[in-house]
């Protein structure tokens, strides 16, 4: 069965997991494959760790079996685009002067999303510094749209766009500055959402100083995912 779980969205696979119907390593192996399958012809995922990623998997579905609480996300397979900070992870915003830029803590957003159970399996690629409308540089190259490789994924969070449409893993990390969320959700056929100025904190150790002002007014972290599901029916009191 597990083939065939890359192909879930993100709700229904964290469904899945909670309830017994399969593992999270079953998940996590799936979205491993598909990504073997599929990247070298799309590279949108930059760096891979197919080990970490499984030994999250058992401690996740050790969490399962011992009725722990489990989070929204829990298992569910994401990936962190490249422009922000994941511990022992490289922060290179795909620049070559920044391959070596090692990240020694999570950035908040990236910690809300393991706080919540998600088990990160790569990076996503993106332009140099986040600020192209077409995902390629120097370092990594270009990235593809699953679609039609005639065409851009969009950016500057095309790669995390192009893996989610492709079927890598049901959700993706990007930062949207002026449409880099909508415009490669757009291009590559998923859906995204531009959290509200100041909805999610924002913060890179990596980072030498402060952010300009117009990235702290107008810069958010948010998600890319497959499909949007109905909103929860509310019931009254």
């Amino acid at each position: 069965m597990s083939n065939e779980l890359w192909g879930l969205d993100a709700v229904t696979l964290a469904a899945g997991i909670r309830n017994g119907e399969f593992t999270t390593r079953d998940a996590i192996t799936a979205c491993l494959e598909r990504s073997d399958a599929t990247n070298p012809a799309l590279n949108a995922l930059t760096e891979v760790r197919p080990d970490d990623a499984l030994e999250a998997a058992d401690a996740a579905d050790r969490a399962v079996a011992e009725g722990q609480a489990l989070g929204i996300l829990h298992g569910v397979p994401v990936t962190i685009k490249g422009n922000v900070d994941v511990a022992g992870w490289v922060t290179n915003h795909g620049s070559i002067g920044l391959q070596d830029n090692m990240a020694e803590q999570n950035s908040p957003c990236v910690q809300n999303w393991l706080n919540a159970g998600a088990i990160v399996i790569g990076r996503s690629n993106t332009p140099e510094f986040a600020c192209r409308w077409d995902t390629t540089n120097d370092l990594y190259g270009v990235t593809h749209n699953p679609w039609d490789a005639k065409y851009s994924p969009g950016g500057s969070s095309g790669g995390a766009a192009a893996s989610v449409a492709a079927g890598m893993t049901p959700l993706g990390h990007g930062t949207d500055l002026g449409g880099s969320l909508r415009h490669p959700a757009q291009a590559c056929g998923v859906v995204a959402i531009r959290p509200g100025r100041g909805r999610v904190p924002a913060w890179n150790s990596t980072d030498p100083g402060e952010p300009a002002i117009g990235f702290q007014l107008m810069n958010t972290d948010g998600a890319i995912g497959r499909r949007v599901g109905p909103r929860p029916r509310r019931h009254a009191r």
